[in-house]
Order: C-alpha cells, then structure tokens, then sequence
C-alpha cells in the first residue's frame, strides 16, 4: 500500500514542477498538426465527391431497371417507343426494336421459333459538368 501511495506523490510532484510549453514548442505544434490535417481533409473530400458519384448511378441503374420491369410487365405490341423521358437531374431514353424471328436450336435436336425485341434503356444525368449515361439491354420474346 505504502508504494502506491509513494508513486502517486511522486507523480504530482512532477507534475507540479512542469512549467508549461514554450510559444516556439507551441507554434512548431500547430504548424505540424496543420500539415498533417491536409491530406485528411483531402480524403474527406474525395470520399464525399466518390460517395456523390455512386449515388448518382445507383439512381440510374434503379431508373433504367424499373423502365425494364414495366416494358417486361406490358403487353409485348404496346407502342409509343422510342421514348424519352425527363425525369429530376435525369433524363430516360429507351428504344423497343420491331419484333425478329430468330431460330433457335434446342439441345433435345429440335429447333425453337422465337419472336425477339430488343429493348433499350438509356439513362442520362449531369456530373461535374459533364453528361453521364448509362445503358441497359435486354431481349423480350413474345409469347
């Protein structure tokens, strides 16, 4: 007990000796925290610029996939295609070819008949002064 009690002494007598720092100890301090500040904040940044950028075209890609489902959902004849849409900060083009038959050979030797369109979904959007895009293809066959 007696040295834990003697180490404690000894450690506020060191500590009420201190004096303090020096206006130069403090000045090189802060100059170094400034320094060292500058590549976090550059990280900070660029992490938010990148974390912008994904939003943006996790948008686009949940836009185009819902054009998909609805066009995949409607009658196969349905018209009005091409189609451009604007939407907030975007802009929704999608194009459905007219139907092709295409012959398509079966593992089992037989050969299938299929009616084929080919839908097209394009998303557009601006980003650091520029236009971005993103495509989505698909086939829908009629049935």
């Amino acid at each position: 007990m007696g040295v834990v009690s003697w180490r404690f002494a000894g450690l506020v007598s060191v500590l009420r000796k201190e004096e303090g720092l020096t206006l130069a100890e403090l000045l090189v301090t802060v100059a170094l925290l400034g320094v060292l500040m500058i590549p976090v904040f550059n990280l900070l940044l660029s992490g938010s610029s990148y974390l912008d950028r994904a939003g943006s075209r996790t948008e686009a890609v949940n836009l185009a996939r819902e054009k998909m489902e609805e066009i995949k959902a409607g009658a196969p004849g349905q018209g009005g295609f091409p189609e451009v849409e604007e939407l907030e900060g975007y802009r929704r083009e999608t194009k459905v070819s007219s139907p092709r038959e295409k012959e398509v050979t079966r593992e089992s030797g037989g050969v299938l008949l299929l009616t084929l369109r080919e839908v097209e979904v394009e998303v557009f959007w601006e980003e650091e002064n520029r236009e971005r895009s993103l495509k989505m293809e698909s086939f829908l066959a009629e049935r």
